[in-house]
């Protein structure tokens, strides 16, 4: 059912220049950007959230004028540490994210 949601997501952040303003603004708010890393963590269980994870940040790269400061959130979550243990705690249901 997440997985849904996400991919509705992404539909709209590549519908409309809007709408990835406000998931790049979401993200930082909601202290969403270890989600992210998790989603992009776990291609091996889920390669089609990975893909959309990423397509995503691309997409905000792209698109995103330099005032939203869109980079420094890709730049978090592709290149910062990550706030997740291994995908195999996520199959397994433990706790596994900490956030920000």
């Amino acid at each position: 059912m997440y997985f849904g949601l996400f991919l509705q997501a992404t539909f709209l952040v590549y519908t409309d220049e809007d709408f990835a303003v406000q998931f790049s603004e979401s993200v930082v708010v909601l202290k969403l950007l270890s989600i992210l890393q998790l989603f992009i963590k776990l291609d091996g269980i889920r390669s089609g959230l990975a893909a959309d994870t990423i397509a995503i940040l691309c997409h905000i790269i792209r698109t995103i004028p330099k005032k939203y400061k869109s980079i420094s959130i890709v730049e978090t979550v592709l290149l910062g540490k990550l706030y997740t243990k291994n995908a195999s705690d996520a199959r397994n249901g433990n706790n596994f994210t900490k956030f920000i």
